[in-house]
């Protein structure tokens, strides 16, 4: 993210282990070496934090994943605004994130 001039970061996991694993990494010896070299580079970072989100609010890191992993794409084409496939999730994903904050109702 340095490469970037990112300061504030904030990071979402939809799976709730990755929380678990990052706040109690003693309970998960399989992942310590992994745990630290995460916080290592975390270190770096000014401001950074680690939400647990559903997974159907977070459609568009999905999708960014499978494109990288699927692709081999590990250059980060997000920071150049996307690629235009993306733009019709983004869309999505705001509606349904506006429509969520209607609920509840005042």
């Amino acid at each position: 993210m340095s490469n970037l001039h990112k300061h504030n970061i904030l990071f979402e996991a939809s799976e709730i282990e990755t929380r678990n694993i990052m706040l109690e990494p003693y309970k998960f010896p399989y992942f310590q070496h992994l745990v630290s070299s995460i916080t290592f580079h975390l270190e770096a970072i000014d401001f950074w934090s680690l939400n647990h989100t559903a997974s159907e609010c977070n459609s568009v890191a999905e999708a960014i994943a499978q494109s990288v992993i699927i692709g081999h794409r590990y250059q980060s084409y997000v920071a150049a605004k996307g690629p235009a496939w993306l733009s019709h999730i983004t869309a999505g994903e705001a509606v349904f994130d506006f429509h969520q904050s209607l609920w509840p109702p005042l």
